[in-house]
């Protein structure tokens, strides 16, 4: 005998699997609609063996081919049962009809009916009045089921809903849905109801039903509203594009901005490859112009050792950056960057190319800063006399260019260059190792003598030598082991000084060259940079047991650096004070202060100063907070900064300060809600620049998410809400709302 109901089966399983598919709302005739019936009785016994069929019931009469089952009639055929009232059986036709208090059941599923009629030769099956369970939490209701011999589906006038509870919270209905088994669905005269009561009504909607999880299909619309925006209404549509990758892409219609169009990748590969990206491109009403913008993140291991990683965040212009984007740190960001690094290991040689592209936008101009490309081969570490004698060397070619006085010169470097280093035997309490270097520049563009101004055409050759010396110590340290402790068995607290002298020379064409980076600033200087380094460790109890490894409790670092060359001294990365302007000339550098402690996992901070010797103020403070994980149920972080300088003349000077402090909590009190509050608070100005506020809240098969966004900034005055809805079994539920979200633009 064939397979008949069976392919039925599996059918109706695969539009559980796809909840979003709403069919549809039945039993008209019953009154008030229940999706949720009681399960239907089983029964024991031993499956029977393939191909045949077991039948069991009160009483058993055969007219013919015909066999008649009344009084709890049972069929059992394979994994499947039928459980009626009346069940007949045509063996010569290979149909089977079932009538009253119909129970059909196969594996998760279990569906009740007034009547069911197969036919087992085509393979077609009609239930009427059907109610049930398809699957672990997928529940429905429909008037009529048809199985054509195409094994398509069509369910006549039902509901579907995945909530378990007796009044489910949600449903959707439909008038008609056709199923293309393990394929798709198309619903007609869809309408979403809470409660019962119509919420959202769609013409039609199209919904995968393929077993995978990751499903190709729309997505649900998602509403929000800006001040200057207008409303809005997103439809997504995503794309399974295999197990590696997907992509969504969604239309946006703001009612003031206009129709845009957004796109997002993602790819997970092996050896931590990864892809993601996120586009975003309107016809902007409010500006009449075609504005854009274009993230990306890819990292993606190659052969041969090699890696390639690639980052980019691109915009049409900054003032769409700050007007579309909804997080506050890329709102008032103040550049553009996109970077390609291909890096990899070659016949013990490090070779790397380079791609980079920054736009600064200041008050009055935009400056671009680039590297298009750069080439670079390294050998380090060579060793010529054991291992304290080291040799290595670096080969390089880069196409470089920057704004400069408001006019873009670009010009190319070759770069070769050999390194000696010089290591002591090691000492326990002392590391010391000193540096030889030299190089050759050859430029394609340079200063003229006489003007000064930047010829392209002017080729240009430099030389310059080095030396650096680098002491840590003598070290000082000491164990101690408190009594009793309950935070750690040990601690020990190490004092580590540190001296480092940097010696460069060049050629007299240093006053033609243009400055890039560190390979053109290795110019006639001479500085020496002092440290002091406190440490304190502490080896925890974990559960009653002392860790193996010791964990950084506080770190402690004081240093300053004096410069020989007052020219150089403004070019000092390790300084946030620095003011890297050609003309500035310093001879003491900030004192910087860099404490850290982390006494958990779940607690940490930090607080970074810089005091002016020269000025006598502190140029730069900043301290922060954090508390919770992952694992808690409440965390919490705090940001203060500070940056000052002196303005005015010698004889009117005042200081000038801007203040900022940043603040965000997220507290979960229970399982199904989740709240969040994210401040910027402009102290200089008294103003709240940023505020946002979230709350997620997901019970059983439905979720909530609402968010408020306010900007109080001199480039931006607005009030963004969101709101979003979630089903279980249709989209996943995510609490994602909040922060700087991958989806930047609405």
């Amino acid at each position: 005998m064939r397979r008949g109901p069976v392919l039925l089966t599996t059918v109706l399983l695969l539009v559980g699997a796809g909840g979003s598919l709403a069919p549809a709302d039945a039993q008209p005739r019953r009154g008030r609609r229940d999706l949720n019936p009681d399960p239907p009785v089983a029964w024991r016994h031993t499956p029977p063996s393939i191909g045949t069929m077991t039948t069991r019931a009160e009483r058993v009469s055969r007219d013919g081919s015909l066999v008649t089952l009344e009084g709890y009639a049972q069929v059992a055929w394979e994994t499947m049962r039928v459980q009626a009232d009346r069940i007949e059986i045509d063996e010569e036709a290979m149909s089977l009809s079932a009538q009253g208090n119909v129970v059909f059941e196969r594996g998760d599923e279990k569906v009740v009916a007034e009547s069911l009629l197969a036919d087992l030769e085509s393979q077609t099956a009609v239930f009427e009045n059907a109610r049930g369970i398809l699957g672990p939490d997928f529940h429905f209701v429909a008037e009529r089921v048809e199985e054509r011999p195409d094994g398509s589906l069509v369910v006549e006038r039902g509901a579907f809903t995945s909530c378990a509870q007796p009044s489910p919270r949600w449903h959707f209905t439909a008038s008609r849905a056709v199923v293309e088994p393990e394929r798709h669905v198309w619903l007609r005269n869809v309408a979403f109801r809470v409660k019962n009561v119509p919420v959202l009504f769609l013409p039609a909607i199209y919904y995968p039903i393929e077993e995978d999880g990751r499903q190709t299909g729309f997505l649900l619309p998602r509403y929000s509203r800006s001040d200057t925006r207008g409303h809005l209404i997103s439809q997504g549509f995503y794309w399974a594009i295999n197990r590696s990758m997907d992509a969504t892409v969604s239309v946006d219609h703001f009612t003031v901005a206009g129709t845009g169009m957004g796109l997002e990748y993602r790819y997970r590969g092996d050896a931590g490859s990864r892809a993601d990206g996120e586009g975003f491109l309107i016809n902007d009403k409010t500006t009449e112009n075609r504005e854009y913008s274009l993230t990306f993140d890819v990292a993606q291991r190659l052969p041969a050792r090699f890696r390639l990683s690639a980052q980019g965040d691109m915009f049409s212009s900054f003032d769409f950056s700050r007007r579309f984007t909804d997080s506050f740190s890329r709102s008032t960001r103040r550049y553009q960057r996109a970077k390609i690094n291909l890096n990899g290991q070659l016949f013990r040689h490090r070779i790397q190319f380079l791609a980079d592209r920054k736009d600064t936008e200041y008050t009055t101009r935009t400056n671009r800063r680039q590297e298009l490309p750069e080439l670079t081969i390294r050998r380090r570490n060579m060793n010529l006399l054991g291992r304290y004698v080291q040799l290595g060397y670096e080969l390089g070619y880069a196409r470089v260019g920057q704004t400069k006085r408001n006019e873009f010169e670009e010009w190319s470097r070759l770069f070769v260059g050999p390194t000696v280093g010089l290591s002591m035997p090691q000492i326990p309490f002392l590391d010391a190792r000193a540096e030889l270097e030299g190089g050759y520049l050859r430029y394609g563009g340079s200063r003229d003598p006489e003007t000064k101004d930047f010829d392209p055409a002017r080729n240009l050759s430099r030389r310059f030598y080095g030396t650096s010396f680098n002491v840590t110590g003598p070290k000082l340290e000491r164990i101690f082991e408190p009594p009793n402790n309950f935070y750690a068995a040990r601690l020990k607290h190490l004092i580590e000084p540190e001296v480092r002298w940097d010696y460069s020379r060049s050629d007299e064409n240093d006053d033609l060259v243009n400055r890039f980076d560190r390979y053109d600033r290795a110019i006639n200087s001479s500085q020496i940079s002092v440290g002091l380094v406190n440490r304190v460790l502490a080896k925890r109890w974990v559960d009653g047991i002392e860790e193996s490894t010791a964990t950084d409790l506080i770190t402690w670092r004081v240093q300053q650096s004096y410069y020989f060359e007052p020219s150089s001294g403004a070019f000092d990365s390790r300084y946030t004070s620095s003011s890297y302007a050609e003309e500035s000339e310093v001879e003491k550098s900030p004192i910087r202060s860099d404490f850290r402690f982390r006494p958990s996992d779940s607690v940490n901070g930090d607080w970074t100063m810089e005091w002016d010797p020269d000025d006598r103020i502190f140029t730069s403070i900043r301290s922060g907070l954090r508390i919770g994980d992952r694992f808690s149920n409440r965390s919490m972080n705090f940001t203060w900064s500070r940056r000052a300088r002196l303005v005015g003349t010698a004889e009117d000077q005042e200081v000038k300060a801007t203040s900022f402090l940043r603040a965000g909590a997220d507290f979960f009190p229970r399982q199904t809600l989740r709240t969040g509050m994210n401040i910027n608070y402009d102290i200089s100005e008294r103003r709240m620049s940023n505020l946002r506020v979230r709350v997620d809240v997901l019970v059983q098969c439905c979720g909530l998410n609402v968010e408020w966004i306010r900007y109080n900034l001199s480039s931006r005055q607005e009030n963004l809400f969101h709101f979003g809805i979630t089903l279980g079994g249709i989209t996943s539920f995510g609490f994602g709302t909040g922060g700087d979200q991958r989806r930047n633009y609405y």
